[in-house]
């Protein structure tokens, strides 16, 4: 039974102020010692009795201590709707959370950047989010409560993530988690990534982190594995002509990634798309026979064996904004957006780097396919990446 305490709040009760129409939130404080970890896997949250010793924020403004805290920060109106986390005293009626007498509704879709993708910087005295001008000068990926008392999430996994990523630390160049990682990356100029102001993409998060070298506190390249280099130069090279020639490289111990590391996709130009951004849950968890089963019922000891007798499996659970049902066990069952579900990493059993994935399992398949990295499959990165502050 893993533990997942949040010391920080889930649900909301909006400040209405009559000169301004400013959407804000007091976060109710959770203590500690009332979190638990169900089987199900789904955190209950009881208020607190004694509030003053824990934390209390605001849902549009709020600036995080840790990527993990902002993940589960944001998505948390959501994955309360969707009955992943729960609430005592919440009732949840359709896409409506009650509390308190308080009706909220949550809106989400997964969308990539389209009409109302973004919230502009001339309504974000609207929403109270004018300190994140310094980070984001002219819009900003839409995950907000709105003067409606909406929560609402038209983005893709990168607008989430860059949502949550700017939430994290301060507004400094250096203390801002996407602020950070956007200066180092362009700085270095080896691998493509977005100018301030706009939403990188799960490519440019892929293929960055296998260049970051550094070892000291802010972003730290954990793991991961990337197809030959000249192949991710030229593809560089099409999205931005200035680029200089890649450097990432492959790196083992996918093992040692943990809660609130960045596990990203980057997928080659004849994909459909430009990869995937998820947020980790928990430490990966390194299936032996009996726990590939668990995911593969129908499929034979026999075939069971084999697929470990090539590579190391781990179940990995994540946060992040994708499809419905995007995942095993995904939470999304009525609407794409913000959401957890879990997916299995494949990775090398000499050096523990990532080979492949599964994003999801649907059916009762009678055997395992992978998706593996590799330039015919349009899989171009696999990389897990860190935010220490």
């Amino acid at each position: 039974m893993r533990k997942n305490k949040l010391l920080f709040a889930l649900l909301l009760i909006v400040v209405c102020v009559a000169s301004c129409t400013k959407a804000t939130t007091d976060a109710i404080s959770v203590a500690p010692s009332a979190v638990s970890q169900h089987s199900n896997n789904k955190t209950t949250f009881s208020v607190s009795t004694t509030p003053a010793s824990f934390i209390s924020t605001q849902y549009n403004d709020t600036f995080y201590g840790s990527v993990l805290e902002a993940a589960k920060g944001i998505a948390e109106p959501f994955l309360l709707q969707q009955g992943y986390f729960t609430l005592s005293g919440l009732t949840v009626s359709g896409t409506n959370l009650i509390y308190g007498g308080v009706t909220y509704n949550t809106s989400q879709y997964y969308q990539n950047p389209t009409t109302g993708y973004y919230v502009p910087l001339s309504s974000y005295s609207t929403y109270g989010i004018s300190n994140f001008s310094a980070v984001w000068p002219t819009q900003c990926p839409n995950a907000f409560l709105d003067s409606t008392n909406t929560f609402n999430a038209y983005i893709d996994c990168v607008g989430y993530g860059t949502r949550l990523l700017s939430a994290v630390g301060n507004t400094t160049a250096t203390g801002n988690a996407y602020l950070n990682l956007l200066n180092k990356i362009r700085t270095a100029n080896t691998s493509v990534f977005a100018a301030k102001g706009y939403v990188a993409t799960a490519y440019s998060f892929a293929t960055a982190f296998p260049t970051i070298t550094t070892t000291t506190p802010g972003w730290l390249y954990i793991s991961g594995n990337v197809v030959n280099t000249d192949t991710i130069t030229a593809y560089n090279k099409t999205l931005r002509s200035t680029v200089g020639t890649y450097n990432g490289v492959r790196k083992g111990g996918f093992a040692s990634s943990h809660a609130g590391d960045i596990l990203a996709f980057g997928y080659g130009p004849s994909s459909s798309s430009n990869g995937h951004f998820m947020v980790m849950e928990d430490t990966p968890n390194l299936l032996d026979s009996a726990g590939l089963k668990v995911y593969y019922p129908s499929v034979s000891g026999t075939k069971i064996k084999s697929t470990l007798a090539s590579y190391k499996m781990y179940a990995v659970p994540v946060f992040d904004d994708s499809g419905l049902g995007a995942h095993v066990n995904d939470s999304r069952t009525a609407t794409s957006g913000i959401g957890h579900g879990t997916l299995l990493i494949a990775t090398s059993l000499t050096d523990d780097a990532p080979l492949g994935y599964v994003f999801d399992i649907t059916g009762s398949p009678t055997s395992i396919t992978i998706k593996l990295m590799t330039i015919a499959n349009s899989v171009y990165a696999i990389s897990v990446g860190r935010y220490s502050n």
